[in-house]
């Protein structure tokens, strides 16, 4: 037999089947040959089996694009674009489904709210393996230095997805206020779930730089006039910060009127990615 039109609805996203469905109904197992599901953002085919019981089970082949833009749904301060790369698996049961195959990213980007960094030649693969992902070869470029992520994820047995990840940033330059650049390396950790996340690790600042024709005084007035971005992300409101922030020895400070201005700090950031304090 075949199914005329078929339409899945989740999380306000739609897709369509393109033309009939071919179906195969025996023993208990109805058998796919080829549906291609098509909305605003995702193009997904799929072909298996499935069997059918008060869990169905399932053997499924799934292959196809997801329009990163997607992300903004989640978290409307996220603005992401660029394609991902799908190529996986399917078994496990309804429930508990598991993946194996890749997911894969090229040249997207990402920014948060007014943050003054973004991402940009986000690329890489997340490896599933069961209830498990690790991530491959994940990079990206800000500030023009670069970000490297490794780690994993987790999901599954009612928990959502969680994840454990080591971040490398190397030479990124920071520009806030505007006026005002730092460059900095850093080595970070983020672990938790979207409800609840922690943040840590240390940061060290190499190089300021002053652009002309500001001075040292109208930047320092500038930061003292500057306010934190209020958000309502639930996001940033439930990402815990615990950060050591420090100057590496015999960082310099060059401005419009002086240069080799010696600068050393060391404090700590904690608080939320919504208020962080001091």
């Amino acid at each position: 037999g075949e199914i005329g039109r078929l339409e899945i609805s989740r999380n306000g996203v739609v897709m369509r089947s393109q033309m009939p469905v071919p179906v195969h109904y025996g023993n208990q197992q109805l058998r796919l040959d080829a549906l291609r599901m098509v909305g605003d953002q995702v193009d997904l085919s799929t072909s298996g089996t499935i069997r059918t019981s008060a869990d169905p089970a399932m053997n499924l082949r799934a292959t196809g694009t997801i329009d990163l833009a997607l992300l903004s749904r989640l978290d409307p301060l996220v603005a992401t674009q660029g394609k991902a790369e799908l190529d996986a698996q399917i078994t496990g049961t309804f429930r508990r489904p598991l993946w194996r195959g890749r997911l894969s990213v090229r040249n997207a980007s990402a920014q948060f709210g007014r943050l003054a960094n973004s991402l940009s030649a986000i690329q890489g693969t997340i490896v599933f393996d069961g209830t498990r992902g690790e991530l491959q070869g994940v990079r990206a470029e800000s500030g023009g230095g670069e970000v490297l992520v490794t780690g994993g994820l987790r999901y599954g047995d009612g928990s959502g997805l969680q994840f454990n990840l080591n971040g490398t940033v190397r030479n990124v330059r920071i520009r806030y206020p505007e006026a005002l650049s730092t460059w900095i390396d850093g080595q970070l950790n983020w672990v938790g779930s979207v409800r609840s996340s922690l943040l840590e690790g240390r940061i060290t600042i190499n190089r300021h730089s002053i652009a002309p024709p500001n001075d040292l005084a109208q930047v320092l007035f500038s930061r003292r006039k500057s306010t934190v971005q209020q958000t309502s992300s639930p996001f940033l409101q439930n990402l815990r910060l615990n950060l050591n922030v420090s100057t590496a020895p015999e960082v310099r400070l060059d401005t419009r009127t002086a240069r080799n201005l010696q600068t050393a700090f060391d404090v700590r950031i904690q608080g939320t990615g919504a208020q962080p304090a001091i």
